[in-house]
């Protein structure tokens, strides 16, 4: 998008606020790892200021791991609008005995859409030290439960795996927002 995606305007609201009321149900507590520069004013929610410049989402997500203490933790893009609870509640209903709850979508995993046990906060801190910032690396040392596309069956996957990266793909979610706006 060429800037901070989470302050882009959708159907008159910041990005990141249709992702905070999707979520807000389903959690007690929810934050945001970033600049407090390139958020929104005048939403409800804690910023964790990133510590590891340029280490991308795994650099984000070590950040609030080691600022929240928790035992389970929901990743999710401030570029994904439309998230959904039912999703994620499922999701976290597999999370015994992993690391990680990943779901897999048109062939393509999504680290940015799963749940994470603090165990793993180690091995993103090793990853991390060794400059080795790829979500894929990252699920490939822990222990990762792939939810496959016929788990998801009964689930609007595709909307709610759906992330902003383009103009075009803003425009889109103006439509869907337009057209059904509680997707």
């Amino acid at each position: 998008m060429g800037k901070e995606k989470c302050g882009l305007i959708l159907g008159n609201r910041p990005l990141i606020s249709h992702v905070l009321d999707r979520l807000a149900p389903i959690f007690e507590r929810t934050v945001i790892s970033g600049s407090n520069e390139a958020l929104p004013r005048g939403l409800d929610y804690e910023v964790i200021p990133d510590r590891i410049s340029g280490a991308g989402p795994l650099g984000g997500f070590c950040s609030a791991m080691e600022s929240c203490p928790s035992d389970l933790y929901f990743l999710c893009g401030c570029d994904m609008p439309f998230v959904q609870p039912d999703l994620v509640r499922t999701l976290a209903s597999l999370c015994s005995g992993y690391d990680a709850v990943v779901p897999v979508h048109d062939g393509r995993v999504h680290p940015v859409h799963a749940f994470y046990d603090r165990a793993c906060l180690g091995a993103a801190r090793e990853l991390i030290d060794a400059k080795r910032y790829k979500m894929k690396d990252f699920l490939e040392s822990i222990r990762t439960r792939l939810v496959t596309e016929e788990e998801l069956a009964g689930f609007d996957a595709a909307r709610s795996l759906f992330n902003i990266n383009t103009p075009e793909d803003l425009a889109e979610a103006e439509e869907i927002l337009s057209t059904a706006p509680d997707r």
